[in-house]
């Protein structure tokens, strides 16, 4: 069964797509069949490719809001606009969205200063069956997590610098 399939059936109030830029043009492809199949789906784009071209995100794909930079408490924010009777999302801090057809760029969420606030995921909740993992590995089951923020390392070649 395919990833737009399932995301249909499951249709969900919104959908979070996080990308790097190798993998933008399929979020972005990815984006676009689920928003012409149910439109009431409310996207989110996220990550490295969204917070360094947050434009190119919106421009080139049917999403309604980029989160630019640290994700948590703003995408938490979109869940309360979503859930609440006031949808509108063009004001909150840390995003971009396309406002009457034009880019609009929200002022940056301060970061997070003490990161030990954010709980650690609920994967008591989660079916892990579900997550097959990687072939190469040694168990059957896994899922990631990311357990530090940026780099100490100033490479010519990386987006750190962006950060």
């Amino acid at each position: 069964m395919g990833v737009v399939r399932k995301i249909i059936e499951y249709a969900p109030d919104i959908l979070g797509v996080s990308f790097t830029t190798q993998a933008a043009t399929g979020a972005y492809k990815l984006i676009n069949e689920v928003k012409q199949i149910n439109p009431k789906i409310v996207i989110v784009t996220g990550g490295p490719h969204t917070s360094i071209l947050p434009e190119d995100c919106l421009k080139n794909s049917a999403a309604d809001i980029a989160v630019i930079g640290e994700g948590e408490e703003t995408f938490l924010e979109i869940a309360e606009k979503v859930d609440s009777a006031s949808k509108d999302m063009n004001t909150i801090i840390g995003t971009a969205v396309m406002d009457s057809g034009r880019f609009k760029k929200n002022p940056m969420r301060p970061l997070i200063e003490d990161l030990d606030e954010i709980p650690f995921p609920a994967r008591d909740l989660l079916d892990i069956k579900k997550y097959p993992g990687y072939m190469y590995k040694k168990y059957d089951c896994d899922t990631d997590i990311v357990s530090a923020r940026g780099c100490p390392f100033n490479c010519t070649y990386c987006s750190n610098p962006v950060w």
